[in-house]
């Protein structure tokens, strides 16, 4: 026996993969499938050989995968020279817009999931490591005249909570920080959607993650980057990207009243953090009464960079209204988080939400919640925080939702905790690739996988 795992392969490029090679030495399972048909995903078992008079660091495996007609292949590699790690040669694969790596490590995760995504067609294919500062850019072409409404992004939710900057009682890292990287770092992995709670605290404006417990009507939460921080980064991104950046304010709260009360912003106070964040750069200008759902990629982005900010619960925004900041009227969208700490009873609710909703601009909300055992005991390492059941959740993404994915049923926006990689970015691409390219006629296959553990 040994460590075993699963390798999720992604094949979201026109035409199929056939295997023309398959080596072991020592691993107790590698055994590939002999073709992965266009537009499918499958789930391969992989078990290295830990036994007491092996040694496990000889363990190793190749497989290698042609496109079926071209003369593309990759090679699929299994190393534990210096510990288990899958990578991928691209071989003589041109890949567009990645980061120019002919050897790329997927890691591995024990009893867990690691991920290889290839998307895209012959001379424009993009992978798990492509570059997520400029995936709009980069793959304009199919995008730019695509509806908002039409495509898939990537939100970070509670993205400006990397840090702990003041929090309540009862308040600790692992149950209120969401995200390991600062917000210029998640635009920089592809992030384009940037969920917030503004927080008014002494006077100076936060991002924060905040709720009440209603059981004991008290109030648990932190304030994380500051606003001048989240203009500061955005700013930093867009100055050499021509990327759209979409920020959602959404339930305000001020720490700091006079009868110690929290409670939402007054219009005296949005109107401060408004003006404050009228100091984004590239603010998109429009009717107050737009649909910004029905724009197309290239009306934002077809010269300059983009930034729109959505304000819930605000019925008038004033001098503000289309002038950068819109009401959540303008884009409307259906989101609902499953009240769940398992990942596998979160992905059956979130997928039967997304059927039942895809005439409307669905935002897959991959949040794996804490209980209210997990959420008190966490800082005592004997329960899981909030960033440790995303990645749980996080790396099950591709194997439980692309075989999932058609042309008429797919999220528009895709949300999670703790972004640590662009590999959500090119799952989001992959899905953009799939509901808007047809696969090759010679493509007979089909593999449709079950959501299983």
């Amino acid at each position: 026996m040994g460590q075993s795992g699963y390798l999720t392969l992604v094949n979201s490029t026109d035409t199929a993969w056939r295997k023309t090679y398959q080596h072991s030495y020592q691993m107790n399972i590698w055994d590939f499938p002999n073709v992965i048909a266009a537009q499918t995903s499958i789930s391969v078992y992989i078990e290295w050989n830990q036994h007491f008079f092996n040694d496990s660091s000889d363990d190793a495996g190749e497989v290698v995968y042609s496109l079926e007609g071209t003369s593309d292949f990759f090679e699929i590699q299994a190393s534990a020279t210096s510990g288990f790690d899958i990578k991928v040669y691209f071989a003589n694969l041109k890949i567009y817009s990645n980061q120019n790596e002919a050897l790329f490590s997927l890691g591995w995760q024990r009893k867990g999931y690691v991920s290889f995504i290839l998307s895209g067609m012959q001379g424009k294919y993009s992978s798990t490591n492509l570059n997520g500062s400029s995936w709009m850019q980069d793959n304009i072409s199919i995008l730019g005249t695509k509806e908002l409404s039409e495509i898939c992004m990537l939100g970070a939710r509670h993205a400006g909570m990397n840090v702990r900057t003041s929090n309540t009682f009862g308040a600790s890292d692992c149950n209120v920080i969401t995200q390991t990287r600062n917000i210029r770092e998640q635009l920089q992995l592809g992030v384009r959607y940037l969920d917030i709670q503004p927080v008014l605290r002494n006077g100076d404006f936060f991002t924060g993650n905040y709720h009440k417990i209603e059981a004991i009507s008290m109030w648990r939460g932190a304030t994380g980057q500051s606003i001048d921080h989240v203009i500061e980064d955005v700013n930093t991104f867009i100055a050499v990207r021509k990327e759209l950046v979409i920020i959602k304010l959404s339930n305000s709260l001020h720490t700091y009243t006079d009868n110690g009360n929290y409670r939402a912003f007054n219009k005296s106070e949005w109107n401060s953090l408004l003006k404050k964040m009228s100091g984004i750069n590239y603010l998109y200008c429009s009717l107050p009464t737009i649909d910004l759902a029905v724009k197309t990629v290239h009306d934002f982005i077809s010269e300059r960079p983009a930034v729109f900010i959505l304000v819930e619960g605000v019925n008038n925004l004033g001098s503000f209204d289309g002038k950068g900041f819109f009401k959540e009227s303008c884009f409307n969208m259906y989101k609902k988080q499953s009240n769940t700490n398992n990942t596998l009873k979160m992905a059956i609710d979130q997928l039967q939400s997304m059927r039942a909703y895809k005439d409307e601009y669905f935002l897959l909300s991959w949040i794996v919640k804490q209980n209210a055992v997990q959420a008190a005991m966490c800082f005592l390492e004997v329960a899981s925080g909030i960033k440790k059941l995303a990645n749980k959740a996080n790396q099950q993404l591709p194997n439980l939702m692309y075989s999932k994915i058609t042309h008429s049923t797919f999220p528009n926006m895709i949300i999670l905790d703790n972004i640590l990689t662009s590999e959500a970015a090119a799952f989001a691409m992959a899905i953009n690739w799939k509901i808007h390219t047809v696969k090759k006629t010679n493509d007979t296959f089909n593999n449709v996988e079950k959501i299983t553990n």
